[in-house]
């Protein structure tokens, strides 16, 4: 987070023992086609994965089919 005088501070950080086993970040951007909010930065050695609006849709799109296709499998 940058404060109006240019100030950086550090807002939160992402643990491996986080309640996800793979902490995500940057989902509203995506979802909302707007400005990423923050900036990341690596402390430590890790794996980043990026992933460009369109991958999110279709990310999306495929997990709502699978959950209807799911709830639809069930026995009544």
């Amino acid at each position: 987070m940058t404060s109006a005088e240019g100030d950086t501070a550090m807002v939160h950080t992402y643990l491996s023992s986080d309640s996800l086993r793979n902490p995500c970040f940057g989902e509203l951007a995506l979802m909302y086609a707007k400005p990423r909010a923050a900036t990341v930065r690596c402390a430590q050695a890790g794996v980043l994965w990026g992933l460009d609006r369109a991958g999110f849709r279709t990310v999306q799109t495929q997990a709502r089919h699978c959950i209807a296709h799911d709830h639809n499998a069930r026995p009544q």
